[in-house]
């Protein structure tokens, strides 16, 4: 009995292991419930309340391959960003 005791102190001694989350939204359009439901809201209530670490980008240059219009692709990027933040996500 004293070895489980022993072990299970050992088990809540070793400090849990961070990871690290790496989210690229290509901005083409506009979000919509589908990318709140399946993407933003699970991303954003990952982290809350984690020690992980979680990075976000936009990726604009990835954007042109289904979007050759520049102004629509700098809309959606803005757009998209502002979205994110609405949703809970820290820009820190």
């Amino acid at each position: 009995m004293s070895n489980n005791t022993t072990s299970n102190q050992q088990a809540s001694d070793t400090p849990a292991t961070i990871k690290r989350v790496l989210t690229g939204i290509k901005p083409t359009g506009t979000l919509h419930l589908g990318n709140y439901v399946g993407a933003i809201r699970p991303a954003i209530q990952s982290i809350q309340n984690s020690d992980d670490e979680a990075f976000f980008f936009l990726a604009d240059y990835h954007g042109i391959i289904g979007c050759y219009e520049p102004a629509i692709i700098h809309e959606s990027t803005k757009a998209i960003a502002a979205t994110w933040i609405a949703c809970g996500l820290d820009p820190e």
